[in-house]
Parts: C-alpha cells; structure tokens; sequence
C-alpha cells in the first residue's frame, strides 16, 4: 500500500467572529468563519522514500457555522 501525505501550505484567508455569552446559567458560544486554505498531497513508493505522483490545490470553506 502506497502513502500519501496531505498538508497545508498556506491559509490564505481566514476571518470571521465568534462570541460568547452566558444565559440562564449556561455557555453560549457562536461563531461563523470563512476560510481559504492550499494543500498538497504527495504519493510516496512503497517504501516510503521517493514521491511517485503529486497533486495539489485550494479548498474554500465558505461558511463555517455553529
């Protein structure tokens, strides 16, 4: 079996808020986020050693929300 390994190079953007409260004795936590990010994904031998196919690209979370 071949291994692959996946990473983040860059967040590009990141923003939002998120806020938190207390109501009627209990933690409130509310948040919504944007978030841009490049990964990349290698494909290693079966030894591990060489990387044989390489892929990468950009991932938009557009709203990420409680």
């Amino acid at each position: 079996m071949n291994d692959a390994h996946l990473w983040i190079k860059e967040i590009k953007e990141f923003k939002g808020e998120a806020s938190s409260s207390i109501r009627k004795g209990k933690k409130l936590v509310s948040y919504e986020y944007k978030i841009i990010l490049d990964w990349q994904c290698d494909m290693m031998d079966k030894e591990g050693k060489n990387v044989v196919a390489s892929c990468f690209g950009n991932y938009e979370f557009p709203e990420i929300s409680d």
